[in-house]
């Protein structure tokens, strides 16, 4: 007997996002998506961090940062962007 495959953190991604959708429907602020989207991946188990400032080396010197708007464990950044397309 097999046992059952772990989804990916892909599919776990998607289907957290399907459900905020789902929940909250369109034209809300980036904000609220972000705040939703995060308990969404706690409550499946994830260890997720909002807002992260990460620093961007460049020759071995820092030259900046940016903020992350969702971290997944130790190094999954994840960029929301609120739009009715995308071109």
């Amino acid at each position: 007997m097999t046992t059952p495959r772990e989804p990916s953190l892909d599919e776990v991604l998607q289907t957290c996002a399907d459900d905020v959708y789902k929940q909250l429907g369109s034209g809300l602020t980036e904000c609220i998506y972000r705040n939703a989207l995060a308990q969404a991946l706690r409550k499946v188990g994830n260890k997720v961090q909002c807002e992260v400032v990460i620093p961007v080396e460049f020759d071995e010197m820092t030259v900046g940062s940016i903020r992350a708007d969702i971290v997944i464990g130790d190094y999954w950044v994840i960029e929301l962007k609120c739009a009715s397309k995308i071109t």
